[in-house]
């Protein structure tokens, strides 16, 4: 009876260490599958790696094996059949048939009749002209001539612009004249309707104050009439002036001594209705054209006729 128990209990011994080893060897055969996985996985990354740099190599060598067409080489564009909006045919060669087109550089009109855009207004030894640029705010400068220096073309009041190759003309909205600038330059006359033009007169006196005159005012404030010149030129702006001062692109419109019938400072203009700014010679500043009055608009002791006015000026040196 007692081996038979012992024997039992064997078995049974037995039975328990084949139980607790079937897990262990489950576990390793999972651990060994999954870390074939694995490898299979990084396998396949590193050959798509490898079959991805064998593709750009090969492209990167067709692309240098491309010939570079002359035009392409001039940094210009190879287009099919016909150049698009904003581009130029040239003859520059290029392959498959192609045109080869420049890229036109939009010129505003004031730079191209030699002129410069600035932004709001000119700077010293510019004066404003009326011709377009690109950017908003900016403005037309042309650079100011002495007057003493003018040309015969500036002389009778009209504006040298350089003149554009290979086909030389003026802006849109004036007319070549034939009368001499510097070199390089056309004379142009601003294109003006003058159907049914009836001329108003411009009538006033000028005077000079100066002296102390501030308040209470003594006998050594003085406002005087005077014998000078009044000037009416085109519309002027302030940017074209030194302070109160202007030095003229062209000479004025018109030219009159304030000495009419005898009259000791007094002016009178038949002139036509239209655009001017007026000036008077400062005697007590080497005659230079004097202005103390401005708009909002910049625009220089400006004055929009169409009837008959009368206007005073007065030239102030005076102790406000």
């Amino acid at each position: 009876m007692v081996k038979k128990r012992v024997k039992e209990k064997s078995i049974k011994n037995n039975s328990n260490d084949l139980e607790k080893s079937a897990p262990k060897a489950d576990k390793k055969n999972l651990q060994t599958s999954k870390s074939r996985w694995w490898q299979w996985l990084v396998f396949i990354v590193l050959v798509i790696i490898i079959i991805s740099l064998v593709l750009v190599l090969v492209l990167n060598k067709g692309d240098k094996e491309k010939e570079i067409s002359p035009c392409e080489k001039a940094n210009d564009s190879c287009f099919e059949d016909s150049c698009p909006s904003g581009y130029a045919e040239i003859d520059t060669a290029c392959s498959n048939g192609k045109v080869c087109c420049k890229k036109i550089v939009p010129v505003n009109t004031c730079e191209k009749y030699g002129n410069t855009c600035y932004l709001g207004s000119c700077p010293s030894q510019y004066g404003q002209v009326d011709l377009a640029c690109v950017n908003a705010g900016d403005v037309c400068c042309k650079k100011i001539v002495q007057y003493e220096n003018q040309t015969s073309c500036e002389k009778q009041n009209y504006l040298c612009f350089k003149s554009i190759v290979p086909e030389p003309g003026c802006p849109s909205g004036w007319l070549e004249v034939g009368f001499g600038c510097r070199l390089g330059e056309i004379c142009c006359q601003e294109i003006k309707n003058q159907s049914n033009v009836t001329k108003v007169t411009l009538s006033g006196y000028i005077r000079l104050k100066q002296g102390n005159c501030m308040p209470p005012i003594g006998p050594e404030c003085k406002n005087e009439l005077i014998n000078t010149q009044i000037a009416l030129f085109g519309r002027t702006y302030q940017s074209s002036m030194d302070g109160k001062y202007y030095r003229p692109i062209i000479g004025p419109r018109t030219l009159m001594n304030s000495n009419v019938s005898g009259m000791t400072g007094y002016y009178r203009f038949e002139i036509e209705p239209g655009e001017y700014s007026f000036f008077v010679r400062d005697p007590l500043h080497e005659n230079d054209y004097y202005c103390n009055n401005f708009d909002s608009k910049g625009n220089a002791c400006y004055l929009n006729i169409s009837i008959s006015q009368t206007l005073q000026i007065i030239i102030d040196h005076s102790t406000q």
